[in-house]
Order: structure tokens, then C-alpha cells, then sequence
């Protein structure tokens, strides 16, 4: 672990932390150095906690409409992406609209396929349609928001160097939490 200098000058100094990662039997983009990649520099809209239960990150809140068939997903104030572009519920809306669409992630997250449409309310809210109550949609919605290259989120940690053999983040000063 990182230690902390008694020297308080440098303790300002940015501090590094070199992290080895075995190389990964299957092939595949989330596996190895690139999902600790991910899991710093992307986030969702929930996530899941140690014990399962479903908590909001980039969501302020949500709640459940229309006797289940619509879910209102309230997005946090002042969230930014590494690019400095800001999360709005329009831009949210079309990345999960993309999403959605795609077959892998509807294997991968089920409750995308009873999304039936995602549109927006303001800036700060999505709405959901589905068209049967779906219990695992605020679950599935920890889908990692990106924009441009998958690299680009709004994580505590944004990627400045990824190569086939180096990957560099840096803290993300604009980081809303």
C-alpha cells in the first residue's frame, strides 16, 4: 500500500501506484488491467453493493410508475465527463438507447429486453417504459455510461495513456464525488 511521508512537502507530490494484473486466459475487453480500467474510470447509472442490494451512483433516485411498467430515474447534479461534457439527460438517454439495442448487452443485462423506449423529462430525469414489471431494471441500469472511445467517463479516475502494453489513469479533479 501507499505509505504517507512524514515530510509534508511531500506529501503534495502526486503519488503512483504501479499495479501488475495477470494476462487473461479468455480473450475479451473486460477482463484483466482493462475492467480495473473500467471499474475506475467508468460508472453507472446504480450499483451493487457487497451484498447485492442495488444502490444509486450516477441516479440521485428512481422510482417505480404506472404500476411498475415506467421507472423515473432522477440523474445527479454536476456530473462530468473526463472531456468536461456534462451529463444531461438527453446525452444519458442516447447512450442507453444504444445500449439497449445492442444483443450482448441484453444477454448480459435481461431487463433491457422490457425496455420498450427511454426518453427524457427535464435534464436531470430519464424515463423508462417497459412493458412488464422488470424488479432487475434499477439493478441492470450499473451499465457503464461512456461517450467517444470507451474510455471517456465520469469515474474517479480518467485514462490518459492505453496502449496494448501500458494503460495510465490520473485522478479526475472534476470528480463528482
Amino acid at each position: 500500500s501507499c505509505g504517507t511521508p512524514a515530510n509534508t512537502a511531500a506529501a503534495t507530490a502526486p503519488q503512483m501506484l504501479t499495479i501488475g494484473v495477470p494476462e487473461a486466459t479468455v480473450a475479451g475487453t473486460d477482463l484483466g488491467i482493462r475492467q480495473v480500467m473500467a471499474t475506475q474510470s467508468l460508472e453507472g447509472l446504480t450499483q451493487l453493493t457487497e451484498d447485492g442490494r442495488v444502490v444509486p451512483r450516477l441516479a440521485e433516485s428512481w422510482k417505480w410508475e404506472n404500476n411498475g411498467r415506467r421507472l423515473r430515474v432522477t440523474l445527479r447534479e454536476g456530473i462530468t465527463f473526463h472531456d468536461g461534457t456534462p451529463l444531461t439527460s438527453e446525452l444519458a438517454a442516447s447512450i442507453l438507447r444504444e445500449a439497449i439495442a445492442r444483443p450482448g448487452n441484453q444477454n448480459r443485462y435481461p431487463s433491457f429486453r422490457d425496455v420498450t423506449a427511454v426518453r427524457v423529462d427535464g435534464t436531470r430525469e430519464l424515463i423508462f417504459d417497459v412493458s412488464q414489471s422488470s424488479a432487475f431494471l434499477p439493478e441492470n441500469l450499473e451499465l457503464p455510461l461512456s461517450i467517444g472511445p470507451e474510455t471517456i467517463g465520469t469515474g474517479p479516475y480518467q485514462v490518459v495513456k492505453n496502449t496494448p502494453t501500458e494503460i495510465v489513469l490520473e485522478a479526475f479533479d472534476k470528480y463528482h464525488k
